[in-house]
């Protein structure tokens, strides 16, 4: 029989999810999916209610979310949701295949879910994950295997987000010593409403829009 691939670290089984919850090293699960942006929205779920309910259930979001903009302002014109037709919620069904620690963030795990209509449980067209099953699939019909990776850009500054905050992105230090970093970084980013993007190799906690809940869970919505 062919060997099975290694598990990438930090990927988690129920079973050891199971324990890292009862020791206390995971007390809250982000149960999340990709807006159209590819910006992870959802929620966050005590860990032991995610284990009794939402492992099994699933949870619900509020479509709005696969309509706004960057700012997170419902954009009309959408056939999925709009203020003309109303928003509702749809289904997020845990794929347990992506489930692991969330290591930038104090005791938590995460998992990605496939979006879902609320009615029937079909898969929401517009949903960027679907979108992409769907190519995948149609890849493999015709003899293909699809690859993908990833670039990862940011730029450091030797600035506190404080600091970066009050003043012009031309005025930031870079921390290296390549003349052209303001340069590029002022071109992507000209606004002065737009997030600093000192030290950005990874988005603070303080900064996600999923607000962090006392109780069993807490929408974005």
């Amino acid at each position: 029989m062919p060997k099975r691939a290694a598990r990438s670290p930090g990927f988690l089984s129920v079973a050891e999810l199971r324990r890292q919850v009862r020791t206390g090293a995971v007390d809250t699960v982000l149960v999340m999916f990709t807006d159209a942006y590819g910006r992870f929205m959802g929620k966050r779920f005590d860990a032991t209610f995610f284990l009794d309910h939402a492992l099994a259930h699933g949870a619900e979001a509020c479509d709005y979310l696969l309509t706004v903009d960057m700012e997170m302002n419902p954009v009309p014109g959408y056939r999925l949701a709009s203020w003309d037709q109303g928003y509702g919620d749809f289904h997020l069904r845990p794929d347990l295949r992506t489930l692991r620690t969330a290591a930038w963030l104090d005791r938590s795990a995460l998992v990605i879910c496939d979006v879902l209509d609320s009615a029937g449980h079909a898969p929401v067209a517009p949903a960027p994950r679907n979108l992409l099953r769907r190519q995948v699939d149609r890849a493999a019909r015709l003899g293909y295997t699809a690859m993908a990776g990833s670039e990862l850009e940011y730029y450091l500054f030797r600035n506190s987000y404080r600091d970066a905050a009050q003043k012009p992105l031309e005025a930031l230090q870079p921390a290296g010593w390549y003349p052209r970093t303001t340069t590029c970084c002022r071109a992507r980013a000209p606004s002065r409403t737009t997030p600093p993007c000192a030290a950005r190799s990874r988005p603070p906690a303080s900064r996600s829009r999923i607000p962090r809940a006392n109780g069993a869970a807490a929408s974005t919505s």
